[in-house]
């Protein structure tokens, strides 16, 4: 049994976008090194919306990650940068990553929706759009295989 965690976020504003990336890159990298991570995937679209799918061996490892270094710190832009922010944590029985739609009835049914300062009709209604005109998408594995 492994823990999926998959986010979704849409920055406000393209002018959050650089910093956005280059905290992003810092993040991937932490990914990469951190015990218990097995694979993730992360993916952005034209709308600025911003999506995260990351496996991992437990949910001690996945906290252990997520409470320290660059994501840690990070958090505290969430409200100020993005109009939408949701996550959900799944069991899944083997490792391997969902497609991206698959889990976006899961984050509306059971996901966490984020408090923001300027939230989106969307958040406010637990909608996620789907994912349309993928700008990019990359590929994570652990460091060490």
């Amino acid at each position: 049994m492994s823990l999926l965690s998959v986010t979704r976020l849409k920055l406000k504003s393209p002018r959050y976008l650089p910093a956005f990336l280059i905290n992003t890159e810092r993040i991937a990298r932490e990914i990469r090194t951190s015990e218990g991570f097995l694979q993730g995937q992360l993916m952005g679209t034209f709308n600025l919306s911003m999506w995260t799918m990351t496996l991992w061996n437990s949910e001690a490892t996945l906290k252990k990650f997520y409470l320290s270094g660059t994501h840690q710190k990070i958090m505290g832009k969430l409200s100020e940068w993005s109009s939408e922010a949701a996550s959900v944590h799944m069991e899944v029985n083997n490792h391997q990553l969902l497609i991206w739609n698959d889990v976006i009835a899961e984050i509306c049914r059971t996901g966490y929706f984020a408090t923001l300062q300027e939230p989106s009709l969307d958040h406010r209604n637990r909608i996620i759009q789907k994912p349309n005109l993928i700008l990019k998408t990359i590929f994570l594995s652990p460091k060490n295989k």
